[in-house]
């Protein structure tokens, strides 16, 4: 992909904490990670994103894991939300408890295909959204 970009003279942005994109009217897009250079894990590339728009809020996290999550939290971010996108496809290793109590949404959607090999959504990460009584969007 990057390769791809270069030879048609795109400009490349990393992805990285403190960046802020103006995304037009009313809308403001703000990475909250990833916060270092280097990760053992690939998923912990994944940025965690902020979207708001007008007086709604999103919070989108790709397969970032509880450790990035940790380090966001202890960033004092302002992490209030009205939709949650969970990590990981709702894999137990993502979207800890304290990080959803967090951003307290009132919608959270998980992003998997039902009956899949991985059994996403995990069961106790159904279970932490239940008992948040947070409203989620299941798999098709």
């Amino acid at each position: 992909m990057i390769n791809s970009l270069k030879a048609k003279n795109y400009k490349i942005h990393i992805a990285k904490e403190g960046v802020t994109l103006n995304l037009g009217s009313n809308v403001i897009c703000e990475m909250l990670s990833p916060n270092k250079k280097i990760y053992e894990d690939m998923n912990n590339y994944s940025p965690i994103i902020k979207i708001a728009y007008k007086s709604n809020k999103f919070i989108f996290t790709g397969d970032a894991e509880n450790l990035i999550e940790d380090t966001i939290l202890k960033s004092n971010y302002d992490l209030s939300a009205d939709v949650l996108k969970l990590g990981h496809h709702g894999s137990k290793s993502s979207t800890s408890l304290n990080f959803i109590n967090n951003i307290n949404p009132k919608i959270a959607i998980i992003s998997c295909g039902k009956n899949n090999k991985y059994n996403h959504p995990h069961k106790e990460t159904l279970k932490k959204l239940m008992r948040l009584i947070v409203k989620y969007i299941e798999p098709m």
